[in-house]
């Protein structure tokens, strides 16, 4: 499988495994109507709790497709599902290929839709969740190919999307030599960052909430209580399981890790697990979708046999 025609190749492989990965998140998530009917029409009418009503790419459009299309919304929402994870096998697809063969490209590919499996734990089927697995990998194959153009609309839709978009934004920042157009771009891209978010709260009205997690999660560490499955017990620990190998084996090859992830390592995750923590419910795995495509490539990178392309940040 060459570098230039693979994603010919992949492009059935990755149809294959979205169907897979859509049959698990549709059959194993708990109260699939929550995610389907009662959160999106909530959110379009502004009358969810935040920070969810600020959350209004996936819903609005959701809501916009199954309008459109007087489709059943089960079928709408399976295809919308769908769709947002074929989209960011493609998106990593074109992120890997930056630096490996197509046949490694789509190694790293398979391993994330391994790696995204493990967040179905704890949570409903939040609609943001898959569209924010393709804006991050989306996003980063647009940094790290010097897209700027595009990648400033991949974060700029995140930012409609989850308030965790932001740490796309600092991976952008650190991941390439400081020069003043650098640091120029990186000012621009975070001010169109904070112009939406502070455009949804004066859209959707601003409504106060408290997110501090740090005490519930340390009691989440302990396991759950004993009227859990003894598997579903260790939830707080999955998000160990995700990212740990990758940050090991990024570690233990650091002298072959690009400049992306090695920023990546030393900044930008160890940020995102800190502020996770503090912040969100480490039981719901899913928190850390976004920082799925980056330990693909720094898995990847830590593979001694990896046929890596002359190119890439």
């Amino acid at each position: 499988m060459s570098h230039r025609s693979g994603l010919s190749v992949a492009l059935p492989i990755y149809l294959l495994v979205a169907t897979a990965i859509g049959f698990v998140d549709y059959r194993v998530r708990a109260h699939p109507v929550r995610g389907f009917d009662e959160y999106p029409r909530a959110v379009v009418a502004n009358t969810e709790d935040p920070p969810g009503k600020y959350r209004v790419l996936a819903p609005f459009a959701f809501e916009t497709a199954v309008k459109v299309t007087s489709l059943d919304r089960v079928v709408v929402w399976v295809g919308f599902r769908w769709l947002c994870t074929f989209a960011a096998l493609i998106a990593t697809h074109f992120l890997l290929t930056t630096w490996f063969s197509a046949a490694h490209a789509v190694t790293g590919s398979l391993l994330s839709g391994a790696m995204l499996l493990l967040t179905f734990t704890n949570s409903w089927p939040h609609p943001d969740h898959l569209t924010e697995w393709a804006l991050s990998a989306a996003a980063m194959a647009a940094m790290v190919r010097n897209r700027d153009g595009a990648f400033g609309g991949f974060l700029w839709l995140g930012a409609l999307n989850r308030e965790t978009s932001a740490f796309l934004w600092l991976l952008y920042a650190v991941s390439r030599p400081w020069s003043r157009a650098h640091v120029l771009r990186t000012l621009g891209f975070g001010a169109g960052w904070a112009a939406i978010y502070t455009g949804l709260r004066a859209w959707r009205g601003v409504a106060w909430y408290d997110p501090w997690q740090a005490f519930r999660n340390l009691e989440f560490l302990g396991l759950l209580p004993d009227n859990y499955d003894p598997y579903f017990r260790a939830y707080a620990w999955f998000g160990l399981v995700l990212i740990g190998p990758g940050v090991w084996i990024g570690w233990r090859s650091w002298a072959r890790q690009p400049r992306f992830t090695r920023s990546a390592l030393l900044v930008v995750v160890p940020t995102f697990v800190s502020t996770a923590f503090l912040f969100s419910s480490i039981i719901e795995t899913r928190i850390f979708t976004p920082m799925i495509p980056v330990l693909a490539a720094t898995i990847m990178f830590g593979l001694s046999g990896a046929d890596t392309q002359p190119t890439g940040a």
